[in-house]
């Protein structure tokens, strides 16, 4: 594994390999030498990609083998090997308690207890625990330092295991302005997410239902001038209003006063007119009595009699 771009045919190799093919090449070739796998410069990348599609099964022979001696490839920088084997573990949950254990021991903070609260800072600088040497006996103080991608990576990992009891109190242990900075790092701020979508997070309580309120509600009436009108139905203020069709006036009945219809109305509706004087002999009516040349006495009027002897003074 001397060739970059052997190394990167063989990483697309186990990148498409099934389950089973990746299970015969571990056992074959890779079992037994994890860790000098793990430290080589190219050959380890090529074992990120197969943690990244290996089974349960060769995901826990892997742990098994690799994970007491996971502070080799830390220390020669390949943090990936931990981020792609804690990954791994994140898929099968029997693996994760021995997979968190293994990971704190890499950064010296498993043991004793009271280092775990200071494992966020360690963990985000992919630092161990005094610099990798084990004879110092002060603990170190919770706090936070420089957030590395790799780390913030381990972080998110391990936040989205079943129970990361040391993290999440390693976490809570750290000051508020070491949590607010955590918020305010472009690589922290993913540990933050990962920390609200974590299953070991409860969501968030629903709000309390309203307090039933004792007997009939009292309902709001408006003032009378503030009434809101009825609405009429759409379908009636859309429809076309029926036309009124007039009749047209036919030819007036005999007798009828001619004219519009109006005019016949009015003539229907006023009273009977007057008879029509009788006609006298003579062809003259009875307004033209008396005949001229005959002098009427005021305030009186003229007798049957009289009229007869008019008439026969007046014939031609």
């Amino acid at each position: 594994m001397q060739d970059a771009q052997r190394g990167r045919l063989v990483e697309a190799v186990l990148a498409a390999a099934g389950p089973q093919r990746l299970r015969d090449l571990f056992w074959e070739h890779l079992q037994g030498r994890l860790v000098g796998v793990a430290n080589h410069r190219l050959a380890n990348h090529g074992l990120q990609r197969l943690l990244d599609h290996a089974p349960c099964d060769v995901v826990g022979a892997v742990l098994e083998e690799l994970g007491p001696a996971l502070r080799q490839p830390l220390a020669r920088g390949h943090p990936g090997v931990l981020t792609a084997l804690t990954g791994a573990c994140r898929r099968h949950p029997p693996l994760q308690p021995r997979a968190l254990r293994r990971v704190l021991e890499a950064f010296d903070c498993w043991e004793p207890p009271e280092r775990r609260q200071g494992c966020v800072g360690l963990l985000a600088a992919l630092r161990p625990w005094g610099g990798g040497d084990k004879e110092q006996g002060a603990e170190p103080e919770p706090s936070l330092g420089t957030v590395t991608l790799p780390g913030s990576l381990l972080l998110q990992h391990l936040l989205h295991f079943g129970d990361p009891g040391p993290v999440l109190g390693a976490l809570a242990a750290l000051p508020p302005a070491a949590l607010a900075a955590l918020a305010l790092s472009p690589p922290g701020s993913r540990v933050w997410d990962a920390l609200l979508a974590s299953p070991a997070v409860p969501p968030p309580r629903p709000p309390p239902p309203p307090a039933q309120a004792q007997g009939p509600l009292p309902v709001a009436r408006l003032p009378p001038q503030r009434q809101p009108r009825p609405r009429r139905h759409l379908g009636l203020l859309l429809a076309p209003r029926p036309r009124r069709h007039r009749r047209r006036a036919g030819p007036p009945a005999p007798g009828a006063a001619a004219g519009p219809p109006r005019a016949r109305r009015r003539a229907a509706a006023a009273p009977p007119p007057a008879p029509a004087p009788a006609v006298a002999a003579g062809g003259l009516t009875a307004s033209e009595f008396p005949p001229p040349g005959v002098e009427r006495r005021r305030g009186r009027s003229l007798e049957e009699h009289e009229y007869k002897e008019l008439l026969e003074d007046y014939q031609p």
